[in-house]
């Protein structure tokens, strides 16, 4: 299953449609791969290349769990939405 993933914003939407597939699937889609994906400078790069490589030591299942959650999260945004 395909989950499109959107967020409501001020001025319009940010949709996410490769935010399900891990890296295997991405990296058989021709792509350009900035050169900062490198760069431990930034913590979404710590986050990807040091501390989920040690989660999924300890839990193999951690990026299938990471999905799912961000999916549930996804499905109850719309109910959490402001109401002006």
């Amino acid at each position: 299953m395909v989950f499109l993933y959107a967020n409501h914003l001020d001025k319009g939407e940010l949709i996410r449609p490769l935010l399900t597939f891990t890296k295997d699937e991405l990296m058989k889609i021709p792509h350009f791969e900035d050169s900062s994906n490198d760069s431990q400078d930034y913590f979404r790069n710590r986050v990807r290349h040091q501390y989920l490589p040690e989660f999924e030591k300890e839990n193999p299942q951690m990026q299938a769990s990471l999905r799912y959650l961000a999916e549930e999260v996804n499905s109850l945004a719309p109910s959490t939405e402001r109401i002006d």
